[in-house]
């Protein structure tokens, strides 16, 4: 279950969120980025790469900055908030892979994560409406 609601929020991640991060730093640095754009096909790694993001002053400028051109009125959620969560989630991954929390608390935690808990949106419902606020000329 764990693993599922990780793919689920890395699919949403993949098609908004992260394509418009390629969009970015391509027009920005004038290239493909073909190392990001490869990160895509590999489960878990985009999940990871912006789950880290905090972790190296290079990237956390660059996504600092795309946050400040592309997605101002998000600031907040995507640069503290996210990269809290993925950090959280990507932990609730590896713990369940390599069987380190009971199962059950790994999947109650996960789907408070992903699916929110009373008065609180999950974050693959914050995903999804960033993606529709996005797409719909808001962001």
């Amino acid at each position: 279950m764990v693993v599922s609601l990780s793919n689920a929020v890395e699919e949403e991640l993949k098609q908004f969120l992260y394509k418009k991060y390629l969009d970015f730093h391509r027009d920005r640095f004038n290239e493909g980025y073909g190392e990001e754009s490869r990160r895509q096909k590999e489960k878990g790694s985009v999940l990871h790469f912006i789950a880290s993001m905090m972790k190296n002053d290079f990237r956390c400028r660059i996504w600092e900055q795309f946050i400040a051109t592309k997605l101002p009125e998000h600031r907040e959620f995507l640069s503290k908030e996210l990269p809290a969560l993925l950090k959280e989630l990507v932990g609730l991954r590896g713990s369940s892979a390599h069987g380190r929390m009971p199962e059950r608390k790994k999947a109650v935690k996960a789907r408070e994560v992903v699916l929110g808990t009373p008065g609180r949106p999950g974050l693959l419902e914050r995903l999804v409406a960033l993606s529709q606020s996005g797409s719909s000329g808001q962001a």
